[in-house]
């Protein structure tokens, strides 16, 4: 079963779920009314006759305003969370912490590969997409997994409207390890490249892991 995802927004904002299941999170000791016999007995003794009548005076209350809810973020047609280059996104567990955060910081048409072995691209061209991640210590807690990964086929690209039916080609083979994005185990961070071999006239370009359930996309146009 996939985990639910929550989106993070650039400043690591409160992230909405899409469709969390299983208890709410929160839970532990609430306080209950108590009374005081000492204080009960001591009320009931006095004498009403000699209680002096008292005015009040009528109170007039302001008027309150509502706080409007914070909005989730948008899911766009795709079924993605939208997100610029620059813009950090994240993944977190059920009770709202977060255990990876990643940022597409640029991306690079017509990518030159650096392996000696690497073939020419087979849809088109070679997209390089350059990502900063991190993940926290706890991740290793979760039964997600026990490492983080951005492989080319965890990603898929659009033109407009139109889903791009492979990305991967002969993207596998174009980068060097020291280029190429690693995946990282609990509290690592690392930067790096994915490369995908895609046409020329694509707009955009999601990443789904598979712990989500959905996924993020950036536009990718052309200088």
């Amino acid at each position: 079963m996939r985990r639910q995802f929550f989106a993070a927004a650039a400043a690591v904002a409160t992230m909405v779920a899409l469709g969390a299941c299983g208890s709410e999170p929160g839970g532990g000791t609430y306080p209950t009314n108590t009374v005081d016999p000492n204080a009960a007995a001591a009320e009931s003794t006095t004498d009403p006759a000699t209680e002096e009548p008292t005015t009040e005076e009528p109170t007039t209350e302001e008027p309150t305003t509502e706080e409007p809810t914070e909005q989730g973020p948008t899911i766009n047609a795709h079924g993605n969370l939208d997100k610029e280059v620059g813009q950090e996104a994240g993944i977190l567990d059920y009770d709202g912490t977060e255990h990876v955060k990643f940022t597409l910081t640029e991306y690079a048409w017509d990518m030159e590969c650096t392996n000696e072995w690497a073939e020419g691209p087979k849809n088109g061209t070679f997209l390089g997409l350059h990502f900063d991640v991190m993940t926290t210590q706890e991740f290793v807690e979760n039964d997600w997994a026990t490492e983080f990964s951005m492989d080319s086929f965890e990603f898929g690209a659009y033109r407009g409207d139109t889903r791009v039916n492979d990305v991967d080609g002969n993207s596998y083979m174009c980068l060097d390890d020291n280029d190429q994005l690693p995946r990282i185990g609990p509290g690592q961070h690392a930067t790096g490249w994915v490369v995908l071999d895609v046409p020329e006239d694509v707009t955009s370009v999601q990443f789904i892991s598979f712990m989500t359930e959905g996924g993020w996309e950036w536009q990718v146009p052309r200088s």
